[in-house]
C-alpha cells in the first residue's frame, strides 16, 4: 500500500442494503441487546486485562436463513453495539460512539472477481473500497494489490496520526455463505469460507480494540453448520419482525395501517419474514385497501417470493409431506429424515420462511400462511391440499356452495374451522390410523381416541341437527345437507349445523370403535365468563359421553376449568398453536364482529356471503339503512345476505 503514504482518512460506512425496508426503524429484540451486552462487557475486560485470544477474543455471529434481516441487523450493528451498553459502561460506549467501522459486503454485486485468489484479500479490498468512494469495486480490485485488512487498518491509523492499540474498531463482513462451494464448508478447515471466517476473527488479535462480526446465510443449526474450534463465538438472534415503523418529521407511524382486519391478516400471513414484509410494503404502499383486489396483491406477493426462492422449493413429493407434518404438528426427530422425504428438518429451513423448533431431540415445522401457500401450490400442485383456496382474501360465497370461508364474523369462523379440519384430514394417507390428539393438536385435551382417517369434504346441514351419538345412529345416521343425503357413518363429511341448532356448530363421525363424533362448538364472547358449569352445559347438549367435544373460544379460560372425558378446548392461549400458520385469520374471523353496512368499506362488504362489487357499489350508494327491513325496502337484496350485517 505504497500508493497511500499519508495513510487514508476514515470514511463512515454505507448501510449494507439499499432495499426500501431500510426505512423502517430498527427492531433490536431484547435477546439480541443482551446477548451482545454480555458479550462486549466479557471482550472489553479481557482485552483491557491484556487477556488476548481465541477464547477470550470473541467472533460475533449472525446466521440464519435467508431474508431474514441479517444485512438489516449487521448495518446496525454499531448502533446496537452502542444501544445494549448501560449507564456503568459510559467509558465504553464513548469509545464505540467514536469507533471506525466498516462494512464489507460479499453479495449484491460485491461477490468475488475472478482474479481475486483470496478470499481474505478480497475483505481488504471492499475495505478500501469504503476508504474510496469515488472509485468501483473493478477499479480497486485492478488498481491496487490486495491488501490483508489490517494493512487497511493500519493506514486510517496513519492518517489520523493514532496507535492501532489505542483504536476502537468493528469490522462487519456480510453474506460470508457466497465463500461456500458446499454446505460441508463450514465443517471444513481447509475451505475458503472457514479460513476466511476464522482470518476475520483472528483480526481481534492484532493489538487494536475490534469486534469482529459476520453474516451469513445456514440451512441447518449451528453445531452442524460450523465446526467446532476453541475460538469464542457468540451467536446473535435474528429474530422475526413486529409490524415495522417508520419514523416520520412529526412521529413515529406504523408502515401497514393494521387497524384494518385484512391488512391485519396480510401482516400476520408473512409471518414476521422480513423480505415477505418488504415486498408486501412495496405492493401496498399508495395503494387504497378499501377499494382494490386484496387476492390479487397477494397472489402478486407470493409469486414474488416463490420466483425469489424458487430453487429452494421442495419437489413434490417433498412438498406434500412437509405440509404434512405441518398441518398435524408432526413430531420430527432431529437427525433423521423427515417422514416420505430425504431431507432432515433442518434442511427445509434453509429459504427462511420456515422455522424448526426443537424440544430436546425432537422438533415441530413452523411456517407463515405465505410459505405454506407457496409450498402448496407450486408446480402445478394446486391439488396437494384439495378444496382449501390459499387466495381467500376476497373469497365469496358461490350460491351453490355454503361452505368457503368469507367475511370476518363468528358464524363465518364456523365456515373457516370446518374446512380447517377438513384440510387436516387431506393432510394424513387416506385409512392412515390417528387420533385425536393428533389432528387437534394445540388443543388442551383430556382424552384421546384412536380412529381412521378419512378424507372430508364440507357440507352444511339443511336442518337443526342433534349431534349426540346414539344407538339409533351408530350404524346409520342420515343427515340432510344442502346438496344431498349424507350417511355420516361413511365417516366422509364434517357437518356444519343449520343456523341457530342447540346441538354442536359441526361435527364429524370418526371411524373408530365403537363409532364415535367429534363435535365442535364455537363461542363468541365478549365479556361473558366461562365457567365449568358453561362449560358442561355445551358439552351436555352437543355430545355424548362417548363423543369427543371441542370448544372454541377466542376468550382465555380460566386454567381451573376442569375437562370431563373425552373433551377439550380452544381459547386464546392455545390458539396460535392450534391454528398454526391460520392462526392469523382465524382469530380475526373469530374475534371481529359481522361487518356493519353503514360504515363498511367497498372491499369488506365483499367479504360477505354473496356479495360482489356491484352489490357492494350498491349498498353504498342506498346506505344508511336504519334497519334489516330499510335495508331490504332500498336496495331490493335477498334478506339472507341482509342478514349478515350490522346495523
Amino acid at each position: 500500500m505504497d500508493y497511500f503514504y499519508v495513510g487514508l482518512p476514515y470514511v463512515a460506512p454505507k448501510p449494507l442494503l439499499g432495499s426500501s425496508g431500510l426505512t423502517w426503524e430498527y427492531q433490536a429484540g431484547p435477546a439480541l441487546l443482551q446477548t451482545l451486552q454480555t458479550g462486549i462487557r466479557d471482550h472489553y475486560k479481557s482485552y483491557r486485562s491484556g487477556n488476548i485470544d481465541k477464547i477470550t477474543m470473541p467472533l460475533y455471529l449472525f446466521l440464519s436463513g435467508a431474508g431474514t434481516g441479517k444485512s438489516r441487523n449487521a448495518s446496525e450493528f454499531h448502533r446496537t453495539v452502542v444501544e445494549c451498553l448501560g449507564d456503568e459502561d459510559e467509558e465504553l460506549k464513548n469509545k464505540f460512539r467514536n469507533a471506525w467501522v466498516f462494512h464489507v459486503s460479499l453479495e449484491n454485486g460485491s461477490t468475488l472477481r475472478d482474479d481475486e485468489t483470496s478470499a481474505f484479500r478480497a475483505v481488504g479490498n471492499r475495505m478500501l473500497l469504503q476508504l474510496l468512494p469515488e472509485k468501483a469495486l473493478d477499479q480497486i480490485v485492478t488498481s491496487y494489490e490486495a491488501p490483508d485488512p489490517m494493512e487497511v487498518l493500519r493506514l486510517v491509523a496513519k492518517h489520523e496520526k493514532q496507535e492501532l492499540k489505542d483504536a476502537t474498531i468493528i469490522v462487519v463482513v456480510d453474506g460470508m455463505q457466497n465463500l461456500m462451494t458446499s454446505y460441508e464448508d463450514g465443517l471444513n478447515a481447509e475451505s475458503r469460507f472457514y479460513k476466511t471466517l476464522s482470518s476475520t476473527g483472528d483480526l481481534a488479535h492484532k493489538g487494536a480494540f475490534l469486534l469482529p462480526c459476520c453474516t451469513a446465510t445456514v440451512s441447518r443449526p449451528i453445531d452442524q453448520s460450523l465446526r467446532t474450534s476453541n475460538r469464542c463465538r457468540i451467536y446473535l438472534p435474528v429474530t422475526s419482525l413486529e409490524p415495522p415503523v417508520i419514523r416520520q418529521d412529526h412521529g413515529i407511524e406504523l408502515a401497514f395501517p393494521i387497524d384494518s382486519s385484512l391488512m391485519k391478516i396480510l401482516v400476520e400471513d408473512c409471518g414476521g419474514h422480513g423480505r415477505a414484509l418488504e415486498i408486501l410494503w412495496n405492493l401496498t404502499r399508495g395503494l387504497n385497501l378499501e377499494n382494490c383486489d386484496v387476492g390479487d396483491l397477494m397472489r402478486k406477493l407470493r409469486n414474488n417470493l416463490s420466483q425469489r426462492y424458487k430453487s429452494a422449493l421442495p419437489n413434490d413429493e417433498d412438498a406434500k409431506a412437509i405440509v404434512r407434518a405441518i398441518l398435524v404438528h408432526q413430531r420430527l426427530i432431529n437427525d433423521e429424515h423427515i417422514p416420505n422425504t430425504s431431507k432432515f428438518p433442518d434442511q427445509v429451513v434453509a429459504p427462511g420462511l420456515i422455522r424448526y423448533e426443537e424440544v430436546g431431540q425432537y422438533g415441530y415445522l413452523h411456517v407463515p400462511y405465505i410459505w405454506l401457500w407457496i409450498i402448496a401450490e407450486t408446480g402445478g400442485r394446486e391439488l396437494l391440499l384439495p378444496g382449501w383456496r390459499f387466495d381467500d382474501y376476497t373469497e365469496l360465497l358461490a350460491n351453490e356452495d355454503k361452505t368457503l370461508p368469507s367475511n370476518c364474523s363468528w358464524e363465518n369462523f364456523e365456515k373457516f374451522n370446518a374446512r380447517f379440519r377438513a384440510m387436516k384430514s387431506l393432510a394424513l394417507e387416506e385409512g392412515q390410523l390417528t387420533k385425536i390428539s393428533e389432528m387437534n393438536f394445540g388443543a388442551r385435551l383430556n382424552g384421546d381416541i384412536n380412529f381412521v382417517n378419512h378424507h372430508l369434504s364440507v357440507a352444511c346441514a339443511v336442518n337443526q341437527t342433534d349431534t349426540r351419538t346414539t344407538e339409533a345412529n351408530s350404524v346409520e345416521w342420515i343427515v340432510n345437507s344442502l346438496k344431498e343425503s349424507i350417511n355420516m357413518r361413511q365417516h366422509r363429511h364434517i357437518v356444519i349445523n343449520a343456523k341457530s341448532a342447540t346441538a354442536s356448530d359441526a361435527f364429524l363421525s370418526l371411524d373408530a370403535q365403537p363409532p364415535t363424533n367429534e363435535n365442535h362448538q364455537y363461542k363468541f364472547f365478549t365479556d361473558a365468563n366461562i365457567s365449568n358449569d358453561l362449560y358442561n352445559r355445551e358439552r351436555n347438549i352437543a355430545a355424548s359421553n362417548r363423543d369427543f367435544f371441542i370448544f372454541f373460544t377466542t376468550q382465555k379460560t380460566p386454567d381451573n376449568i376442569k375437562l370431563p372425558p373425552n373433551s377439550g378446548i380452544v381459547d386464546q392461549k392455545n390458539w396460535n398453536d392450534y391454528f398454526g400458520p391460520f392462526a392469523g385469520r382465524a382469530f380475526v374471523y373469530g374475534l371481529m364482529g359481522a361487518p356493519n353496512i353503514n360504515t363498511a368499506d367497498f372491499t369488506t362488504l365483499q367479504l360477505v356471503d354473496g356479495v360482489g362489487p356491484a352489490t357492494a357499489r350498491k349498498i353504498m350508494v342506498k346506505r344508511k339503512f336504519s334497519s334489516i327491513e330499510d335495508a331490504e325496502e332500498k336496495t331490493k337484496l335477498r334478506r339472507v345476505i341482509l342478514e349478515q350485517f350490522q346495523y
